[in-house]
């Protein structure tokens, strides 16, 4: 029996369904049609019309869950959960509509796509000049050869639905994986986990001698300037990134000092560049490491003033900032350090934070997962003459006994 506020209807083939006949709240920003109807089945569906969306979704909400689980057979709502994709009529065996939908692209599928594609690289021109100028320069130093993303986007319509086909029928063909599995496993069932994903994929081991190492611009001593432009021609703002190569990541006392050493430079630098001489919107000091097992340490300003301006006074910065340093007090360096310490003892609570902390020493291919354990030792030996040494050998132009710097413009 339908409800007093449904009214039925049919449609084009004669099928019943039943309208809601009474209006729908929706707030006052939401311009899409929306509309609820009831099948015979008593499944009640809200559709909605957005003319202006590239997709469509669907999505089904089944009012039941693991409260509902009968006393003899605790879990039976999760085992029905992984049924639904042990297959189906048409689809009869595991995985099979999964392997269907990858084996046999649609072109209303892949013109979404492309479409979405399109808009990213546009996206792109209007990211904030600083961001845009980490970026370039990050490709430039990391990838050899570099490839610029506006030939990338030339080359986005010269690729067909036949080429991409093809491309995903043999990018697994081989490959050379690396794969972490975190949860609430037993050790055979994380193996069987990771097992069960590399039958699907159905790879083959890549060749040693075709596994492609992460690749870096290999840059002698000396102060080099790369000049970008911007990619939004009306940008009223310029970048500059000062970056400073500053020991090696795998040594952990250069970690655990730098670590130190950003700190400090952090509050000096911006209160030296945006507090007092109000020269950029954006402005901090940062610390990263290349794939080739570089630390560096990087100055940034966001501005209006010419790049040229800005890199001068970060220079001016530099060399007043070796007496700020020599006299910090050492109060505040053991508070410093402390509080370092105290973060990285932090207990992680979220399984995402466990695997991003156990994943940095897979990607970087140390493998020492104890690698945190170990800087907190490192950190409790670093004193302030330690740091003065880093600033001394890598950043200090007078000084350093090896000095790579890259001066990055937009």
């Amino acid at each position: 029996m339908c409800t007093p506020e449904f009214v039925e209807r049919q449609t084009t083939s004669n099928l019943t369904y039943y309208m809601f006949d009474g209006p729908l709240e929706q707030s006052v920003g939401d311009t899409r049609q929306h509309q609820l109807i009831k099948l015979p089945n008593n499944m009640v569906v809200l559709c909605t019309s957005d003319p202006d969306s590239a997709k469509a979704a669907a999505s089904l909400s089944v009012n039941v869950g693991s409260m509902a689980d009968p006393k003899e057979f605790p879990g039976m709502a999760h085992f029905l959960e992984h049924m639904l994709f042990m297959g189906s009529a048409k689809y009869p065996t595991e995985n099979e509509y999964t392997e269907y939908i990858a084996n046999n692209l649609e072109q209303n599928v892949y013109d979404i796509s492309l479409t979405k594609l399109k808009q990213d690289f546009e996206n792109i021109k209007f990211e904030q000049p600083v961001y845009q100028l980490v970026s370039k320069k990050n490709k430039q130093l990391n990838v050899v050869p570099f490839v610029p993303t506006s030939l990338l986007e030339q080359l986005l319509d010269q690729v067909t639905i036949e080429d991409v086909q093809k491309h995903i029928e043999t990018v697994f063909s081989a490959a050379y994986f690396k794969m972490l599995v975190v949860g609430n496993f037993e050790p055979a069932e994380a193996v069987d986990a990771a097992q069960q994903v590399n039958q699907m994929l159905k790879s083959q081991p890549l060749p040693a001698q075709s596994h492609v190492p992460s690749r870096m611009v290999n840059i002698e001593p000396g102060h080099y300037i790369y000049r970008h432009m911007g990619e939004d021609p009306n940008m009223l703002n310029n970048a500059v990134v000062a970056t400073f190569y500053c020991g090696m990541v795998s040594n952990p006392k250069d970690r655990t000092t730098m670590a130190l050493l950003v700190q400090i430079v952090k509050d000096q630098f911006f209160g030296q560049i945006r507090t007092k001489e109000q020269l950029g919107y954006r402005v901090g000091a940062f610390t990263n490491s290349f794939s080739s097992g570089k630390l560096i340490l990087e100055l940034r300003v966001q501005g209006e003033s010419n790049p040229t301006y800005l890199l001068q006074r970060i220079d001016s910065f530099i060399q007043g900032f070796r007496q700020t340093l020599a006299k910090f007090d050492t109060i505040k360096f053991d508070a410093l350090v402390g509080s370092i310490v105290g973060k990285a003892n932090e207990k992680v609570m979220s399984v995402d934070a466990k695997a991003n902390r156990m994943w940095t020493p897979i990607d970087k291919g140390t493998y020492n997962f104890a690698q945190l354990a170990d800087e907190v030792v490192s950190l409790q030996r670093v004193r302030l003459d330690d740091v003065l040494d880093m600033w001394d050998r890598y950043i200090n132009p007078q000084t350093a006994v090896t000095y790579i710097r890259v001066d990055s413009q937009l």
